[in-house]
């Protein structure tokens, strides 16, 4: 049997800042995942300037700058062909970026594996319990704490009786790697009637295209795509479901859930690393303070404050996206109305990003 002071199922950005803190702070940590790394994750790679406080309390924002990024400039929010809404972020050199997960992920891992977490990539999670006890390809686990930081379709939330939600999101996340013929360094986002698409720039030709379709779209994503870009060559698709989630229970007993395990926003306003970066960050605290206690109970009490307190802040602009992405046919209604009355997009917008208004040249307006 391994003895662990915390045992980390998945090895995400949620997972992964939580180990390089416990590590840090000298204790004995385990991070576990069924992938091996490097590995592709559908995403739509956008790191908001929020995560730069983040870097920075844990030293890590040289390293993050060095990372292979493109940064980007602005949004752009189109409905059905039109730029409808065009914003400029405040430039600045710790400003918005694409960074593929595929590095951001491998990168933040090896900076927990420096700290001193002990990296098990390639095993796959049988069993837990709220002991601590966790069976695994490789053998069972002891842990005095545990977190599930292992995704939206947490093994460890099933597992553990935590995953208490039933599930009624029906949309599905499909992504793919583009070389698109106009290609600026702005986040489009484009709302159609069977849901929209985010594009994000990665490097000098290639960019991130995701789209997110409702269950009732009569059309595969290469059609849909095709539709916004008719010279794009057939694409291999990933994909992910569900797309937004209500919270699960936190915890129980000797386990925490982080990430998108805990809770899955929708990806519209592109703020879902910060928000699994977050949930780690306040996860290793709390167990740091219940294991100085020798207690289970004020762990559980501290990050289900934390976390509630976390997404209470950006809970009105992600509350109004998802209630429009549910349908989207109502949200091309929605947007069609708030286009002339650019202030209240860009009030939302202002709570995700600081940016300011950009105008909408005649050239660009349409797609």
């Amino acid at each position: 049997m391994k003895e662990f002071d915390a045992i980390i199922v998945g090895s995400g950005p949620a997972g992964s800042l939580a180990a390089l803190v416990l590590a840090r702070a000298g204790k004995r940590v385990a991070l576990i995942d069924k992938a091996r790394f490097p590995r592709p994750k559908v995403c739509g790679d956008c790191v908001n300037p929020s995560c730069w406080p983040i870097w920075e309390r844990h030293g890590l924002a040289e390293r993050f700058a060095e990372l292979p990024h493109e940064s980007l400039r602005g949004i752009s929010l189109e409905l059905n062909h039109k730029v409808i809404f065009k914003h400029n972020f405040v430039l600045s050199e710790r400003g918005e970026r694409a960074v593929e997960r595929e590095v951001l992920d491998n990168w933040l891992c090896h900076e927990a594996q420096e700290a001193g977490a002990h990296l098990f990539h390639g095993v796959r999670v049988d069993g837990v319990d709220t002991k601590g006890e966790v069976k695994t390809t490789q053998g069972l686990f002891k842990g005095r704490f545990i977190i599930g930081a292992d995704g939206r379709n947490s093994i460890i939330s099933r597992l553990s009786g935590l995953a208490t939600y039933r599930q009624t999101c029906t949309r599905v996340a499909w992504q793919a790697n583009i070389e698109p013929d106009n290609l600026d360094h702005y986040v489009h986002m484009h709302i159609f009637n069977e849901g929209y698409y985010g594009m994000t720039r990665t490097s000098e030709k290639t960019a991130n295209l995701c789209l997110v379709l409702g269950s009732k779209a009569n059309a595969t994503p290469q059609k849909i795509a095709n539709r916004y870009f008719p010279s794009l060559p057939s694409q291999v698709w990933r994909s992910i479901y569900p797309i937004s989630r209500r919270a699960a229970d936190l915890g129980r007993g000797r386990i925490l859930l982080a990430g998108d395990a805990a809770r899955v926003v929708e990806p519209f306003t592109g703020e879902g690393i910060y928000f699994a970066l977050s949930s780690g960050e306040a996860a290793a605290h709390a167990i740091l303070k219940g294991l100085d206690a020798n207690d289970e109970a004020l762990a559980q009490t501290l990050y289900s404050d934390s976390h509630r307190a976390l997404y209470k802040k950006r809970a009105r602009v992600n509350t109004f996206t998802n209630w429009c992405a549910r349908r989207p046919a109502r949200a091309v209604r929605v947007l069609g109305l708030l286009q002339y009355w650019p202030s209240s997009i860009a009030t939302m917008l202002n709570q995700v990003h600081q940016s300011r208004p950009a105008p909408i040249p005649h050239a660009v307006a349409s797609a």
